[in-house]
């Protein structure tokens, strides 16, 4: 059958034959490119949505702060709002991509929740209330950049910036967040008063004070055992103020180098 071809179709039957691999391997480099491409995209999604994330991420614990010191909680709260508001259109957007609907609506009840109750909470209760927002944060922010391919990033340089960002600094930014709180709720006690009083060469009877109703409101009195030159031993019992709970002896040791 071929022997009664003309030379001409031959040819393009020679050249067809040949082209169909290359149209496979064209094939499939596309759709490899295509791959990379989406990967992309969603990482830039990804980081859209990441932006207000942070920025309510600060917002809250200074809100928090503002708070327990009734000065300034208002303009914390209206850009708190306003991420909200940001990441509400955000996630009308990429709702179908980066599956976050349900879980910024969770977020987004909590800070309601918080703005509702906090006049008539506690100092514990509103804490709380704040730290449930900000674990509400830290999970969309986790839950973002999973969904996003951010965490995923194949590149070795660029995959230790994605881990940072959506991992360490915000547990970073959240630790140095309540230690700012606690240090502000230990200047609100209202004194810090220390005593010591020598009953032999190698053992002191000492007390500490902190006053006021809160956490850090504790009476410790115990023993200091002088060790050796550089090692010291204490033992004492710690009593909230005001019948306050969660009394509890300890024992230090210390070492100076």
């Amino acid at each position: 059958m071929i022997r009664n071809l003309k030379i001409w179709q031959k040819l393009a039957l020679l050249a067809f034959a040949f082209s169909i691999p290359i149209a496979v391997l064209l094939y499939l480099l596309v759709a490899e490119k295509n791959i990379a491409i989406n990967f992309a995209e969603k990482e830039k999604m990804g980081t859209v949505y990441h932006r207000p994330l942070r920025k309510l991420l600060e917002a809250v614990p200074q809100h928090a702060r503002a708070a327990a010191g009734s000065e300034g909680a208002s303009d914390s709260a209206s850009r708190a709002d306003t991420a909200i508001r940001e990441l509400e259109g955000l996630d009308q957007q990429l709702r179908s991509e980066l599956k976050a609907g349900e879980k910024f609506n969770a977020l987004k009840g909590k800070w309601l929740e918080l703005k509702s109750k906090e006049a008539a909470a506690s100092p514990d209760e509103r804490r709380q209330l704040h730290a449930d927002v900000v674990a509400g944060i830290r999970g969309l922010i986790a839950h973002v950049g999973d969904t996003s391919n951010l965490i995923l990033d194949p590149d070795l340089d660029s995959y230790y910036v994605m881990d940072a960002e959506l991992i360490k600094l915000p547990e970073s930014q959240d630790l140095i967040a309540q230690t700012l709180q606690y240090g502000k709720e230990i200047t609100k006690t209202g004194a810090i008063v220390g005593y010591e009083q020598p009953l032999h060469s190698k053992v002191s009877f000492v007390a500490d004070w902190f006053s006021g109703k809160n956490r850090f409101g504790y009476v410790t009195p115990g023993f200091a055992f002088t060790v050796s030159k550089r090692s010291l031993f204490y033992a004492g019992y710690s009593i909230g103020n005001q019948g306050r709970k969660n009394n509890g002896l300890f024992l230090y040791y210390g070492i100076t180098f």
